[in-house]
């Protein structure tokens, strides 16, 4: 079985533009990449991560994980530690 994490996209310099969002989650992805192509969706455009570490990304991407508590008859996801962060920018 695949590890399932949480996933949150946040901008590095917030807009403070009440009419703009500056942070995004998935709770269930099974990659980086994965996440990215979801976040894309909402953004409306292509996302890719920064490999060198000296360049510092317009967002920040956060691996989490995932925590799934039972309540009553139903799931509760919600994010845990921070595993891996990563420097994003748009293209």
């Amino acid at each position: 079985m695949q590890d399932v994490h949480f996933y949150s996209l946040k901008r590095s310099t917030p807009k403070f533009n009440p009419g703009e969002k500056d942070e995004w989650s998935i709770p269930g992805a099974l990659s980086p990449d994965e996440a990215l192509r979801y976040f894309e969706k909402d953004l409306g455009c292509r996302l890719s991560r920064i490999n060198d570490d000296a360049l510092v990304g317009q967002f920040v991407l956060e691996q989490r994980e995932r925590i799934v508590e039972p309540i009553g008859a139903s799931m509760s996801i919600r994010p845990g530690e921070v595993l891996t962060t990563f420097w994003v920018e748009q293209s």
